[in-house]
């Protein structure tokens, strides 16, 4: 089993690469 530590890092890393890939392409669309 995972340890819930790495599980809250895992999501937090993978909401920050969510937000910044979406902001990329809001600015690249634009």
């Amino acid at each position: 089993t995972v340890p819930y530590k790495q599980i809250i890092i895992a999501t937090g890393e993978g909401a920050k690469a969510s937000l910044s890939a979406f902001d990329y392409i809001i600015r690249s669309g634009q």
